[in-house]
């Protein structure tokens, strides 16, 4: 991901790696646009400031809006205990026969851990297995 900085350091633009149609954003004398490494959660990046080495190499310090960070994880949680919550009849009750049952353990597995991955606004959502259920009588 690529931000677009003014002279101050405050982002104005975010951008993909690729931008699109192959057109650069058009970029201000007193603006600059800086490659954020992979690991930064660059949506959330709202100020750089730049210093140099003795080498005279740029380092970068970034600025998260943590805030918005705190509050996209505590939605995603909410989300993430809903789907738990729809599932656990599949796996608890034993009036009934899941084809799969071992496709909805592994599911309910990564619903689990889904909030180990590094980026809230990159989440991968595990996809819930399709079920056959027979009533045992």
């Amino acid at each position: 991901m690529k931000v677009l900085i003014d002279a101050s350091g405050n982002v104005l633009a975010r951008y993909s790696d690729i931008f699109i149609d192959s057109v650069n954003p058009s970029v201000e004398p007193s603006q600059t646009i800086i490659d954020l490494p992979s690991d930064i959660i660059g949506e959330a990046v709202i100020h750089v400031a730049i210093t140099e080495d003795a080498s005279g190499n740029p380092i970068y310090t970034y600025t998260f809006d943590q805030a918005s960070i705190d509050q996209l994880w505590r939605n995603i949680r909410l989300e993430r205990n809903s789907r738990l919550s729809a599932s656990d009849w599949i796996c608890s009750v034993t009036d009934y026969v899941v084809a799969n049952k071992s496709d909805w353990v592994d599911y309910r597995a990564a619903l689990r851990i889904l909030t180990q991955q590094p980026n809230p606004f990159r989440l991968v959502w595990p996809t819930a297995p399709a079920s056959s259920v027979v009533i045992v009588a």
